[in-house]
């Protein structure tokens, strides 16, 4: 069960919120999990879940990213 801590900014169709303010049914912009190549798509959330756990901090292009290691991140190769 990949897992973002409660200050994590999530993309929705209004805009930016804390993912800790959104619930089961709210629309998030999300892609397909098999295909980088698919476009953003408003889905509802199915779950809510709320745990202690291990975070690991991934440095991107001068950002860091707290999540847990079960976590997938895609990466698009530099040319």
């Amino acid at each position: 069960m990949p897992c973002l801590p409660a200050w994590t900014s999530i993309l929705t169709p209004d805009g930016h919120e804390p993912i800790e303010k959104l619930m089961p049914g709210d629309l998030v912009l999300a892609r397909n999990e098999h295909d980088v190549n698919a476009p953003d798509e408003a889905r509802g959330i199915e779950e809510h879940f709320q745990r202690a756990g291990i975070l690991l901090n991934v440095h991107v292009g001068g950002e860091v990213i707290p999540t847990t290691p079960e976590h997938a991140f895609y990466v698009v190769p530099l040319p």
